[in-house]
């Protein structure tokens, strides 16, 4: 299941980040544009996987898939969905630590 993950094409899209699956249902995760301080963060918030591809071992995969694109692209990431807060910065947290928003970084 994996290998459909890493040989899929990411797409961007204004608000979110998503890859084709081979029933043409698409993993979704979802951002906000936030400025500060002239500062553009991407705040992840929702990843979504279609019901039949539950349990099957597709978010992580996707998840690493979507940092590994806003880090080769230069994204500040704040993320508050529970999921990649949770279990994927739970794994990768030092990987993608260079590229981690958090609130102490910018004051208002």
């Amino acid at each position: 299941m994996s290998q459909e993950i890493t040989e899929s094409t990411l797409e961007k899209n204004k608000d979110n980040l998503r890859i084709k699956l081979q029933t043409g249902e698409y993993a979704i995760l979802n951002f906000d544009l936030i400025k500060k301080h002239h500062k553009t963060i991407h705040e992840f918030y929702h990843i979504e996987v279609p019901p039949s591809y539950r349990g099957k071992g597709i978010a992580m995969p996707f998840a690493k898939k979507c940092f590994d694109y806003a880090k080769e692209n230069g994204w500040t990431v704040k993320v508050t969905c529970p999921y990649l807060l949770e279990k994927f910065l739970g794994l990768y947290r030092n990987k993608y630590e260079d590229i981690l928003f958090e609130e102490e970084d910018i004051s208002d």
